[in-house]
């Protein structure tokens, strides 16, 4: 999807009420179950990947479990994370 087709979608919403923006909601979430089912099969136990925001700094481990939308990474430290699939990628 490129930056026009992004804007006109915006525009779109922004002119909805609340029953037409309830359902745009619920099929968002859907394709949001679908894409973490999706990369769920992407990850195994014991893949090195990598994860973090953005903005924020990197963390390395191995992922430990493989639960319906999240993966426990054990980074070797004090805890093991939750991380969702999608801020998780393999790690080179």
């Amino acid at each position: 999807m490129d930056n026009q087709e992004q804007i006109a979608i915006w525009n779109q919403i922004s002119k909805m009420n609340k029953a037409q923006l309830d359902g745009v909601i619920g099929a968002a979430k859907t394709r949001q179950k679908t894409l973490a089912v999706e990369m769920s099969t992407t990850f195994k136990v014991g893949d090195k990947v990598m994860f973090g925001k953005v903005t924020g700094p990197a963390h390395f481990g191995t992922v430990y479990k493989i639960n319906r939308s999240k993966a426990v990474v054990d980074t070797g430290m004090s805890r093991k994370w939750n991380v969702p699939f999608s801020m998780m990628q393999i790690a080179k």
